[in-house]
């Protein structure tokens, strides 16, 4: 089962965030003194202004961070520490960056942290958001530097007792690849699907044969579809960043006619049917470029085209047929 990173859309993932927040910041770390409930969470959690985005193995939640959007209840980071004089040059909306957590069992998988801060810029990107205050646990300000944050002010302990240092960023400098990619293909779309897959070399992706449900655009990593062609041969296509797949299944409304498996790690962005249906919608274009690779795709089940290479929505596509 690959890690996913989503928005926490139910009741239920909102507590199980809480849940993995206590884990991380009490149990774990013994940041802050066990809550009777078990639970972290604050008001800002109940405003609509904030939006909780988690890590998933499964049906695990096993991390998440938060974004709160400018209001007049102010930003989480307000109660740690004062970014008044360091914001006069800024011109646009400030939101903030709070609550990130991932347990232990998972920090040894280096992309996730920055991975779940990409899909948070490109959210806050997607909102208007062009910068991002942060009042974090020094022990993450290196992973947060590396993703675009610089440290305003020197550590200091708050009167909670942790050690806190402020961090700002401008959102449209960081150069996650999903940021990149939704900034490159997608400015005039409202983007309506905000979930993120990683799937380890060698682990399929998606059987042939089973219904659609999704469809997926590489962000990261190279893989593989394999697929029974005409005459009893076998068509292989290699499938790499900004290549997209599993979208027939959800056209035509039949079973995946391909097997995918990922060749290396590889870092997927996840577009459920709803949504894949309203970015047709919303960009004309790029329906027609996805014709123009249904297209391709047809010939070369016809045998009517050499096996080389692919042009499919702005990228490349290396294919490769086998008898037999």
């Amino acid at each position: 089962m690959s890690v996913r990173i989503k928005i926490a859309e139910t009741a239920e993932e909102r507590d199980a965030l809480f849940r993995a927040r206590h884990r991380v910041y009490v149990e774990q770390g013994r940041y802050m003194p066990p809550r009777p409930e078990a639970r972290i969470c604050d008001r800002f959690d109940a405003f609509p202004t904030t939006t909780n985005l988690i890590v998933v193995d499964g049906s695990e939640v096993v991390g998440g961070v938060r974004l709160t959007e400018p209001g007049a209840a102010g930003l989480p980071a307000d109660g740690y520490f004062d970014f008044t004089s360091y914001l006069p040059e800024v011109r646009g909306r400030v939101g903030c960056a709070s609550m990130l957590c991932l347990d232990r069992a998972y920090r040894h998988q280096k992309r996730l942290i920055p991975s779940l801060g990409g899909m948070l810029y490109a959210l806050a990107m997607q909102r208007g958001i062009t910068h991002l205050v942060a009042a974090c646990n020094p022990e993450i300000e290196e992973p947060m530097r590396a993703s675009g944050y610089y440290r305003v002010a020197p550590v200091f302990q708050h009167a909670s007792g942790l050690e806190v240092v402020p961090l700002l960023l401008d959102v449209h400098r960081v150069g996650d690849r999903m940021a990149e990619f939704l900034h490159r293909h997608c400015q005039d779309m409202e983007w309506t699907s905000w979930e993120r897959a990683f799937f380890a070399a060698g682990e399929t992706v998606i059987h042939a044969g089973a219904p659609g449900q999704a469809a997926y655009v590489v962000l990261d990593g190279v893989a593989f579809a394999e697929t029974r062609a005409a005459r009893g041969r076998w068509h292989c296509t290699r499938l790499d960043a900004g290549d997209l797949f599993g979208e027939l299944a959800l056209l035509t409304g039949r079973p995946h006619p391909s097997t995918v498996m990922a060749g290396v790690d590889l870092d997927v962005l996840v577009l459920d049917a709803e949504s894949f249906r309203a970015q047709l919608r919303a960009a004309p274009e790029q329906a027609l470029n996805l014709l123009e690779v249904l297209g391709c795709r047809l010939l070369d089940a016809l045998g009517a085209r050499p096996r080389n290479e692919v042009t499919g929505v702005g990228f490349r596509r290396s294919e490769l047929t086998i008898e037999g």
